[in-house]
């Protein structure tokens, strides 16, 4: 079993200190952050630099995870927690996204691997070509600083999702050479999640090949997580 830290950037250089902490005095293998924190810029401002810093310094991965509440963005739209939590997740990904890879974050820091979990893979080509576009037209007023599009990043080798294992558009995303970005995610313990089921899903797809299954289920998490012991 291993573990990442939950990381409180309202305060970035206190959380710097506790992944530092968590990595070195207890085995941590990532870190974790919210989506969104009110009242604060949006993930691709500089004030987040000393957590980017510590994480490349450490050689530990960064992932994003948001929730459904009161205040979520769905909460705030929604009177049905249906409805809410169908939105929340995917919407507020692509808000991360959008953040590190307009603001710049993979350029800063060009050793960082950041995770965008539990949304899916559904959203990313559309956002890939969504951000290109924008990109070409604004990019040299508004994000002069990126020397690559929206999409080189995002197929990098640095940028990871969470899928959802019976996700349908899963060849989809191979197709647009997503296939090293794709995380296994079981879910547990959530009420929504299909364990103990989430692996058998995988192998029993017909609509995937043995090399993307084997990336999905081992080669691309044990990157991620740097877990140089994986076999």
């Amino acid at each position: 079993m291993k573990f990442v830290a939950l990381l409180a950037p309202q305060d970035p250089g206190a959380a710097a200190e506790e992944l530092t902490r968590a990595v070195t005095e207890r085995g941590a293998v990532a870190g974790v952050l919210p989506t969104y924190i009110p009242q604060m810029p949006d993930f691709g401002d500089d004030r987040y630099d000393p957590i980017y810093a510590a994480a490349a310094r450490l050689d530990v991965g960064l992932g994003f995870h948001t929730g459904t509440s009161a205040g979520s963005l769905g909460g705030q739209r929604f009177r049905k927690f249906l409805s809410a939590h169908t939105i929340d997740h995917p919407a507020e990904q692509m808000m991360a996204l959008i953040a590190t890879v307009v603001g710049g974050v993979f350029e800063r820091f060009p050793t960082l691997s950041i995770a965008y979990l539990e949304s899916g893979i559904g959203w990313v080509p559309y956002m890939m070509d969504r951000l290109n576009e924008e990109v070409e037209k604004r990019g040299a007023e508004e994000a002069p600083y990126l020397t690559q599009l929206p999409s080189e990043y995002i197929k990098s080798g640095r940028i990871f999702f969470g899928i959802e294992c019976g996700e349908k558009t899963i060849p989809d995303a191979v197709r647009w050479q997503l296939d090293h970005t794709l995380l296994y995610s079981s879910d547990y313990p959530h009420w929504d999640g299909d364990w103990p089921h989430t692996v058998k899903v995988v192998r029993d797809r017909s609509d995937l090949s043995d090399d993307t299954k084997r990336k999905m289920l081992h080669d691309n998490v044990a990157r991620f997580y740097n877990l140089e012991t994986a076999v």
